[in-house]
């Protein structure tokens, strides 16, 4: 028996290209100041399409998507680093075209630094998803 099409209720979702195609999404703009050996994770209200980080301090920052405290974050080298984006423009800024949930900021440099990060939000909710994790992410 065929479902009428008075049942068929239709949601964005993960997979479907509409909810990102769409090119005005919501921002989303943060930023922080590290202390030596801190982390602050992002966590964004919806899914997003990409996400820049700026690092605005005079140490480095460290951009990865899961906890500095899972030691192949660190081991492995699964983050990207960021220097000064204004003594350095082409090292203090990265674009992440990612589809993500949340993505963590830290430092371990030995000095203070800062960030700007702004993520544009798909309209696809966070629980459609599941966090990041495997291979170059956190293993």
């Amino acid at each position: 028996m065929a479902t009428s099409p008075a049942n068929f209720q239709y949601r964005n979702g993960y997979g479907r290209w509409e909810a990102y195609g769409i090119p005005s999404n919501r921002p989303y703009i943060t930023g922080g100041v590290l202390a030596t050996g801190t982390e602050i994770k992002v966590e964004f209200p919806t899914i997003t399409r990409n996400v820049v980080v700026m690092a605005s301090g005079s140490a480095e920052i460290r951009v990865h998507f899961d906890s500095k405290d899972n030691p192949n974050v660190y081991a492995e080298h699964r983050y990207i680093s960021l220097d000064d984006a204004a003594a350095n423009p082409e090292g203090g800024r990265f674009d992440f075209p990612v589809r993500c949930k949340e993505i963590y900021v830290s430092n371990d440099s030995g000095g203070n630094a800062s960030f700007q990060l702004i993520g544009f939000c798909s309209s696809v909710e966070k629980n459609d998803v599941v966090a990041m994790s495997g291979s170059g992410i956190n293993t």
